[in-house]
């Protein structure tokens, strides 16, 4: 950040001076406060605009100013506390460390107290409501069509005590401090090198061979840049080579230090340095198997285009050799890797995720369980989080397909049919490059009532920036993590579980597979309509345990050698 006007204008939407980002719920005098020690801008990192939203709005609130609110923003980044969800597992003894003031640490207590209550998306509970156990929602299932209407309330959620996002852990991993370069670490160089890199690998080119890669594809490919780099400047014994270290723990690189110096030679010595970071990636970082895969598909594709070679022109350099050849065997034990995460902290059976989104639909309803009229921006709110869960419910994608859902551009309406689909061309979802432009995906048309109000009435409740048929509630366009963290907080409030969007595929596929309720045309036709291959379907999205798959086994040989019985008992 080049200075403190400079980084508060950075994190600004141009909304900015209307509201802040969820996590903080404060009252409406110190959301306008807060907001007014931010001027208008952009900028590209919404978790680190969100980290200084909610210090400077705790900082209004116990009367501290702007200045303050930069200066423990830039204390936490450097003790690691990089997002809104690093601070709130941040204890006492830490926040002493760090150097955030007592009364400070106890204002971000007490906005995330308000977030556990208010559920961070303007939901409106009674905790009057008797507690039950949370894994059960009554109701026969989804039944979708129209909203609540006049003088429906909101249910009221039956769940244990408990319950926040941050407390559910679906790993046994610890949090481990970042190594990858950032923000200022990355000099002009090597990010004209990066750039310069995207544009070659997602543009035709003379000489570029195949096709061109996606961006999402090619920005992961710089993801993995900074995270090598970053680790051969701070944790690599080579480490005084490329930087040295500030006193905070800033790196700061040698000039002319790129992407290749870290593969210095087209020779098999050229991948020595990213085969060690991968070795301390899996030594140190206690990384699985499908992560290795990951990083070692990205460093590859670094190696190949640092030494310029391209598919088509044939033997590879031996440096990229050497790395295809250690991405090979990551890739076969990723095959048969267990998962990272504790699925029965996460997982519903499908009827359970149907039940929910008609939960979701009842809690649309313009009045809250006490009776109280709810504002135009609470429903919508309630309305949009009932369509995320419903459109996945009828077609099981991945989240970009919401994220990036757009009226007449991949979400259209046949008038003449009066169906509303999703159109996907090659580029508009993962596996394009495969498959090409994908059929057209109906939904459900227990959607369209909510879909249509959504469109015409409750989406402008939450002044959208951007054309994107779904919002932030801030008004940005949805990213990653806050579409997933939405989803589990969503989830875990209702049902006690942290399900993401992702895991629905896995969910309706091990359904669908554990009910033998398909055929074989069935379920290539569901691979194809969930964009990958059957083989796919069976590997990734089945988690069936290996007893449970043979089971249907077990039925048939007692079925065929009673059937070989009754046929001897017959001829005798």
């Amino acid at each position: 950040m080049a200075s403190a006007s400079a980084s508060t204008r950075a994190c600004a939407p141009r909304h900015a001076r209307a509201r802040v980002a969820p996590h903080a719920r404060p009252r409406v005098g110190a959301r306008a406060r807060a907001m007014e020690t931010i001027d208008d801008g952009s900028s590209d990192d919404g978790d680190e605009c969100e980290l200084m939203t909610f210090v400077a709005t705790a900082c209004v609130a116990i009367g501290r100013t702007r200045t303050d609110a930069i200066e423990v923003t830039r204390a936490l980044k450097t003790h690691w506390f990089e997002t809104v969800d690093d601070v709130r597992g941040m204890g006492a003894e830490e926040a002493r460390v760090v150097g955030v003031p007592g009364r400070l640490y106890a204002a971000f207590g007490e906005a995330f107290a308000r977030e556990a209550a208010d559920d961070a998306d303007g939901s409106m509970r009674d905790d009057r409501g008797t507690r039950a156990t949370a894994t059960t929602i009554d109701g026969d299932g989804w039944v979708g069509g129209e909203l609540p209407g006049r003088g429906a309330r909101v249910p009221v959620v039956a769940r244990e005590a408990g319950g926040r996002l941050a407390d559910v852990r679906v790993t046994q991993r610890t949090r481990m401090k970042p190594f990858s370069l950032r923000g200022d670490e990355i000099t002009s160089g090597l990010r004209r090198e990066l750039d310069r890199m995207v544009r070659d690998l997602t543009s035709r080119r003379v000489g570029g061979g195949r096709a061109p890669v996606r961006e999402r594809t090619a920005m992961n490919h710089v993801a993995v840049a900074k995270q090598f780099l970053g680790w051969l400047a701070r944790e690599s014994e080579h480490r005084r080579e490329f930087a040295t270290l500030s006193d905070e723990g800033a790196v700061i690189l040698k000039p002319g230090v790129g992407l290749r110096d870290a593969f210095p030679t087209r020779e098999s010595a050229g991948a020595t340095y990213a085969i060690e970071y991968v070795q301390w990636l899996s030594d140190e970082r206690r990384i699985k198997s499908t992560t290795e895969d990951f990083q070692l598909r990205s460093l590859v594709a670094l190696a190949k285009w640092v030494h310029d070679h391209v598919d088509d022109d044939g033997i590879a350099p031996p440096c990229v050799q050497e790395l295809i050849r250690v991405q090979r065997s990551a890739r076969d034990r990723a095959k048969n890797a267990p998962h990272a995460a504790d699925d029965d902290r996460k997982w519903l059976e499908w009827d359970q995720y149907l039940a929910l989104v008609e939960h979701l639909k009842l809690e649309c309803a313009p009045l809250d369980a006490n009776g109280k009229e709810r504002s135009e921006r609470e429903i919508a709110t309630s309305v949009q989080r009932y369509l995320l869960f419903a459109i996945l419910a009828c077609i099981p994608d991945r989240q970009r397909t919401l994220r990036e859902l757009q009226l007449n551009k991949t979400l259209f309406h046949d008038a003449s049919s009066g169906l509303w689909m999703v159109r996907h061309g090659p580029d508009d979802y993962k596996t394009g490059g495969a498959y090409g432009e994908r059929p057209a995906l109906v939904i459900d048309s227990r959607v369209y009532p909510a879909l249509e109000s959504w469109l015409a009435v409750h989406r402008r409740a939450l002044e959208p920036t951007h054309d994107f048929v779904f919002t932030r509630p801030n008004g940005s366009p949805w990213n990653v993590s806050e579409l997933s963290r939405t989803f589990s907080r969503t989830a875990l409030r209702i049902t006690g579980q942290k399900t993401n969007p992702h895991l629905i595929r896995d969910m309706i596929v091990t359904h669908v597979r554990s009910q033998g309720i398909a055929t074989d045309a069935e379920l290539e036709a569901l691979a194809r309509f969930m964009g990958h291959s059957s083989a796919m379907q069976k590997s990734t999205y089945d988690r069936r345990t290996a007893q449970e798959k043979v089971t249907p086994a077990l039925s048939l040989m007692a079925n065929v050698n009673r059937s070989k019985s009754t046929d001897a008992r017959a001829a005798s």
